[in-house]
């Protein structure tokens, strides 16, 4: 009947919905679960050639964490394609630091940065 396809088609559209809007909570800050001692990377997209990179906001972390590693991948050698920047951390003790990210020029630090990334780590 004409009511039950309104009905799958609203649950279908529902369901994308709900797969679409996978975005950080209402405060903006994704979470990350680890045990001390556990590594986890964070990846995060950027146009270098822009002059924009990703950088940690402050060092309030490293009580708990420790930046090991922080490199470029660059999916396609093509000028001007975006590349993703991968941040490795290891857990160093229990608590729940926070990771606040820009993305800014280097030498523009006084400006806004142009985004900004949060993660809230749980170190249980």
């Amino acid at each position: 009947s004409k009511k039950r396809i309104q009905m799958k088609l609203l649950a279908v559209l529902l369901l994308m919905q709900a797969c679409h809007s996978s975005q950080p909570d209402t405060a903006g800050i994704d979470t990350i679960r680890i045990h001390p001692h556990e590594s986890f990377d964070i990846k995060l997209g950027a146009v270098l050639g822009t002059g924009f990179r990703w950088m940690l906001a402050d060092s309030s972390y490293q009580s708990f964490l420790r930046l090991d590693t922080s490199l470029i991948v660059q999916a396609k050698d093509i000028d001007g394609e975006p590349e993703t920047q991968v941040f490795t951390f290891t857990g160093i003790k229990k608590g729940t630091p926070t990771l606040h990210f820009v993305y800014r020029r280097s030498w523009k630090k006084k400006d806004p940065p142009a985004k900004e990334r949060k993660f809230k780590i749980i170190i249980q």
